[in-house]
């Protein structure tokens, strides 16, 4: 046999209970006995049995009574009927109540067992059933939001589950809760773990599915962690895809009174392996929409070059003159008018200067250089600014990371940018939290994450951020975003943005590639 079965045998007689238990054990079958219909069903809600034999005519609670209680309780289970000569009108009753099929006593071994692997692949065909509509359902979308719905809600029918949870990573390679059943929205804001951080830490560290029976008590692996008291028993998976961990799922039973069985656990690694292939499907969706969205930038960026150098000859002269004579007519008459005059025409040039310094696309002169010290460097520069506006540095580097090739002018610049968006996103003062790291799921690049607590970006915003000339900002002219997304772009490296809304901060993140072939 393939696997172990459990079955649960119901007679009246002890004799015919001790005989038949023997002999299917011998077959390798788990047999539990029960002395009756009233503990038998106690015992179909204590514990998952795959097979029920029950005895037809029995004091009490007859067997089709007993077939009825059982179905209310677990309608997957197969229940096979025994019956002696004479009670085959009962044995059509059982049939048409759900039961698999019967056997007759006294009993042949052989024909017995043949009926059970009978009813054991009808278990097995309704599950592969089940998991081939779960492969319809979580590939039926390729949009992440909506894939994450579908698959905890597929967790929660699939494997029967009180309460379950996805957890992926976020930038700063830590599991957080993507999407959840039957959890706190104030458990699923605040969970944030470390790889080898408790239980779903563990299992990501080793990338080993578990299964725990009465929660974390009897367990070495998890000594000292405060354990869950609510939870009878979880399931907890890595989620591997070709490129590497993608997260952990977690599956808990807390008032369904079955324990979940290593059988549980074979259906779990097989649901997985869809859930894994659809999230990296979605991944990838999500990929070529930033790589299309790219492009777009990029050709609205050579515009900008075009047009830069014909501003600097059309424009540019005329407008060196307009500021010379403005200077001149100021030395008689400081009226408004006139300043007013030379404030727009200097913000006029300051524009051009920015498109020029963007069509000009100096010459980067690489090193290669710790990231870092390029930070520090940065805030080196700009720290007695930020303290004045009563804003709060917090480094959280990983250390030894590798050297990378890279422009330290330019990555300079792109620092600079965003430490100065920070602060204007926080008038009042706040926090800007500067994270370095090699993620657990790409470790071919460094990750740079600067994060602020200031006013926030809606999401139609979000999609803008790195447009030319789109700015928030009352003086802004809309390009330092733009040519931080250009300079990236030519470190092979990647720049986003992430922000739950306004009022809620932001974050930017860039990742660098460790080797390049700059």
């Amino acid at each position: 046999m393939k696997t172990k079965a459990k079955i649960l045998v119901i007679d009246d007689e002890q004799g015919i209970r001790e005989m038949l238990s023997y002999a299917l054990s011998q077959q390798g079958y788990e047999i539990i006995a029960a002395m009756n219909g009233k503990e038998g069903i106690k015992k179909v809600t204590e514990k998952k049995f795959d097979v029920v034999i029950s005895d037809i005519k029995m004091p009490g609670m007859d067997g089709v009574t007993v077939l009825g209680e059982i179905k209310k309780i677990n309608p997957e289970i197969e229940v096979i009927m025994a019956t002696g000569y004479g009670t085959m009108e009962t044995v059509i009753e059982s049939l048409r109540k759900g039961a698999f099929d019967y056997v007759n006593k006294p009993f042949n071994i052989d024909e017995v067992v043949i009926v059970i692997e009978k009813a054991l692949e009808k278990s097995q065909f309704k599950e592969t059933i089940v998991l081939y509509e779960l492969s319809k359902a979580v590939f039926s979308t390729i949009k992440l939001e909506e894939l994450l719905k579908v698959i905890i809600d597929s967790t929660m029918k699939v494997l029967i589950a009180d309460d379950a949870s996805l957890m992926l990573f976020d930038d700063n390679g830590k599991l957080f809760i993507a999407v959840s059943y039957g959890l706190s929205e104030e458990i699923q804001k605040q969970t944030r773990l470390t790889v080898g951080e408790r239980v779903a830490g563990w299992v990501a560290k080793k990338e080993q599915p578990i299964l725990l029976i009465d929660g974390l008590k009897n367990d070495e692996r998890f000594k000292g962690i405060e354990p869950r008291e609510d939870i009878k028993s979880s399931l907890v998976l890595p989620l591997k895809g070709k490129a590497g961990l993608l997260g952990v799922l977690n599956i808990n039973r807390k008032n369904i009174p079955e324990h979940f069985t290593e059988n549980d656990l074979h259906k779990a690694n097989i649901f997985v392996s869809l859930v894994t292939l659809s999230l990296e499907n979605a991944n990838l969706y999500k990929k070529i929409e930033m790589v299309q969205e790219q492009y777009i930038r990029q050709a609205k960026l050579a515009s900008i070059g075009e047009l830069a150098s014909g501003l600097a000859h059309e424009i540019g002269n005329p407008l060196q003159a307009i500021l010379g004579n403005v200077d001149l007519l100021l030395m008689d008459n400081k009226s408004e008018e006139l300043l007013a005059i030379k404030d727009a025409s200097l913000r006029t040039k300051n524009i051009i200067d920015n498109l020029l310094d963007f069509s000009r696309q100096k010459e980067m002169k690489f090193a290669v250089v710790d990231i870092n010290n390029i930070i520090d460097k940065t805030f080196l520069l700009y720290g007695k600014q930020l303290k004045f506006k009563n804003i709060e540095v917090i480094r959280n580097y990983q250390k030894n990371l590798p050297n990378i090739k890279l422009s330290p002018s330019h990555i300079e610049q792109i620092f600079l940018n965003l430490i100065i968006n920070a602060q204007h996103a926080m008038p009042n003062g706040g926090i800007i939290t500067v994270t370095t790291a090699i993620m657990p799921n790409e470790k071919k690049s460094i990750t740079i994450s600067f994060k602020d607590t200031g006013i926030g970006i809606s999401k139609e915003n979000v999609k803008r951020i790195f447009e030319p000339f789109f700015t928030t900002h009352k003086n802004g002219t809309g390009l330092g975003l733009s040519v931080s997304f250009g300079i990236i772009k030519q470190h092979n490296g990647e720049i986003s943005v992430q922000s739950e809304g306004e009022g809620k901060g932001a974050e930017f993140i860039i990742k660098l590639p460790i080797t390049s072939t700059l």
